[in-house]
Formats: C-alpha cells, sequence, structure tokens
C-alpha cells in the first residue's frame, strides 16, 4: 500500500487577524503571498458566434461586455490584486461586502442573492498525490449575460468546459450563463469525488494491513488520514447549506428551466458530506480495530509472563529451602538427592504446563 506522507504541506495561508479593527467592505487581501500578476481570459458565445481572449485587458475592455447580449465568462488567475479586483467590482456595481469576501482565501462556502448579482464561493480541492490535497478557494459572480471567476491560482479543473464551449458540444452554447454557472459548480464538486475514491482506496488498504499484519506506523498514518478527512470535512460540509439555497428555485438569476440541475447540484453536495461521515467512521473503525489488537497483543505477553513466573513460584521455594545452610538436612545426605531434586523440579514444570494447556492459557 502506498503510505501518505504525515508530513503535510500545509498552504501558508494569511490570517483574518489582517481585518481586525476594519469596517464591514474593507478591500483587504487574506491569502498565501503572491507576487505574479493576475492573468484574466473572456470567452465570449452565444449559438453562433464564440470568442476567446487568453490574455484580456481588464482596463480597455470591461465596459464593451456590460451592454453585449453574448454570454460572458470572465476568468481571473489569482485575486490577490486588489485593484484590479475592485475595478471589475465597479465595472459590474458589485457590492463591496461581496468584494471583500473575494478577497478572504478563509471564506467558508456560501452563497448570497444581490438585486444585481449572485454571489457564490467554495472550495475547490486540487489532488496532489492519494490523500494529500490543496485547497482553492473558487468565487463566482452570476449577473444577466456575465459569469465571473475568480481562482486563486493557475491550475485549472475548468479546461473541459472551454473545450465544450470551442468544440460547440453539447448544447451549452445554446444556453444561458446560469447553466454555465452549473456547470463550474459541478466541476468543482466532481473533483471532490476524485479525492473521496483516493480516501476509499487508502482507508480500505489500511483495513486490510491491520486485519492482517499491522506496520509500526500503522497509528502515525490513521491520524494522518484522520486530520486530512478533517480538513476535507471543513471544506465541504457547508456546501449542504449553500448549494441548498440555489435549489431553491426563487433565485432572479436562475432560470426555473436549470433548476433541476441545480437539484442535482445539491443532491451531489449531500452525497460528498454523506461520504465524508462514512469514511470519518471508517477510519476510527480502523483505529479501534488496531488498538484492540495492539491491547491483545500485549494481554497475550502478560499471559506468557504470568505463567512463566508462576511456573517458577514452586520452583523458586523448593530451591529457596534447600538453599538454606540448616546444619542437619538429612535430605543432603542421600546419594540420589540431587537427582531427585531435578526430578521433583521437573515433575513440578510439566504439572504446571499441562495444567495451563489444558486451561488453554497459552
Amino acid at each position: 500500500m502506498k503510505k501518505p506522507n504525515s508530513k503535510r504541506k500545509r498552504n501558508k495561508r494569511g490570517k483574518r487577524s489582517v481585518k481586525i479593527g476594519t469596517a464591514p467592505g474593507s478591500l483587504i487581501y487574506v491569502g498565501e503571498k503572491r507576487v505574479e500578476k493576475v492573468k484574466a481570459q473572456l470567452i465570449r458565445y452565444d449559438t453562433d458566434d464564440f470568442e476567446e481572449n487568453q490574455e484580456l485587458d481588464l482596463t480597455q475592455h470591461m465596459g464593451d461586455m456590460i451592454n453585449d447580449k453574448h454570454v460572458h465568462w470572465i476568468n481571473l488567475h489569482g485575486i490577490h490584486d486588489v485593484d484590479l479586483i475592485q475595478r471589475v467590482g465597479g465595472y459590474y456595481s458589485i457590492d463591496k461586502l461581496i468584494l471583500e469576501d473575494m478577497l478572504d482565501t478563509t471564506q467558508r462556502p456560501k452563497v448570497e442573492e444581490f438585486p444585481n448579482c449572485l454571489f457564490f464561493t467554495l472550495k475547490s480541492l486540487a489532488d496532489i498525490d492519494g490523500v494529500e490535497f490543496e485547497i482553492e478557494q473558487i468565487s463566482f459572480i452570476l449577473t444577466n449575460n456575465t459569469v465571473i471567476s475568480l481562482q486563486e491560482k493557475p491550475a485549472d479543473i475548468f479546461e473541459s468546459i472551454r473545450e465544450r464551449l470551442r468544440n460547440k458540444i453539447g448544447l451549452v452554447r445554446m444556453r444561458t450563463a446560469d447553466y454555465l454557472l452549473f456547470l463550474l459548480l459541478d466541476a468543482v464538486i466532481d473533483e471532490y469525488f476524485v479525492l473521496l475514491e483516493n480516501f476509499e482506496n487508502v482507508i480500505e488498504d489500511l483495513q486490510e494491513e491491520v486485519a492482517t499484519r499491522p506496520a509500526e506506523d500503522t497509528l502515525v498514518r490513521t491520524d494522518h488520514l484522520k486530520r486530512s478527512l478533517a480538513l476535507l470535512r471543513k471544506s465541504v460540509n457547508p456546501l449542504k447549506d449553500a448549494v441548498g439555497l440555489l435549489n431553491k428555485g426563487d433565485i432572479q438569476f436562475i432560470s426555473e428551466d436549470w433548476l433541476k440541475f441545480y437539484s442535482d447540484l445539491s443532491d451531489s453536495a449531500l452525497e460528498v458530506i454523506d461520504s465524508v461521515e462514512y469514511y470519518r467512521q471508517m477510519i476510527e473503525s480502523v483505529e479501534n480495530l488496531y488498538m484492540s489488537q495492539l491491547s491483545q497483543k500485549n494481554n497475550d505477553t502478560m499471559k506468557v509472563l504470568t505463567v512463566i513466573a508462576t511456573i517458577f513460584i514452586p520452583l523458586t521455594f523448593v530451591a529457596g529451602i534447600y538453599g538454606m545452610n540448616f546444619e542437619y538436612m538429612p535430605e543432603l545426605e542421600w546419594k540420589y538427592s540431587y537427582p531427585l531434586f531435578w526430578a521433583i523440579m521437573l515433575a513440578i514444570t510439566l504439572v504446571m504446563i499441562r495444567y495451563f494447556r489444558k486451561k488453554d492459557w497459552f
């Protein structure tokens, strides 16, 4: 079995303490320090037209898109440029409370509806190796004809959606921006299932190992799995409420035509949460089995030591008597006293061993 690395590579995320004392709506980036330039991409499409710009200049093109009837998908790689985020928010009249949440990578998953847009933020879990994963915050803004997605890092899980748009696969080019938002959310949640499959494989291998031949580091790896799963649980549990709000049917930015898709999204989120809880119980079961086996092993060892000590009690007693320095001990003068002494000791030992075996004590 491939053993997970117990030394987790942790993201050096910023702390929310930097916002203490600031007014609500203060635009402060909270996250891992980055120096690279934020990259913006644009995909503009409808049934007949398709345009893709990999190097969108947000200082020049934003005004042209607001009144355009095409569907626009603006994707930002990087959210650490506060001025740029503020500029995008200004073009679309996005509330500063939303911009504040977008800049805070410690924000828990949630959905909020505002008069001019719908805001959704959640965690993307990038598989690194087995049960090792990186957490990335992804936020979405949905307006009438535009979806804005904001990712922390260049690593992208949306390429399959771009391919569908480029090659006109399926009906996505014929549908509206709220359907595009569903596809993006679905892509993020699909990554959860990939990670959950990795957890399932590792836990099953660990169960088999514990049941057959536990290794010295089994408990360490079990503890590592518990911590990884706790982090996963913290990232996905708020999805239940967030996605559930999208499924109510009274959000102005989501068409009734696509409610069934968002209902499926809600079911997927619940399945993820249930799976996380199930795997948590599996890990606890593995840990309990390991501790039970360890306790049984210790009991067996103590039983053997107790049996050995018990056998030596009468032997020690007999040897102690004849080790005394009395002047008159007639047995010491007998010709066969020494062989008889060993015969008695051996007989006592054999009788006690037979008795313990009959009792199935060892």
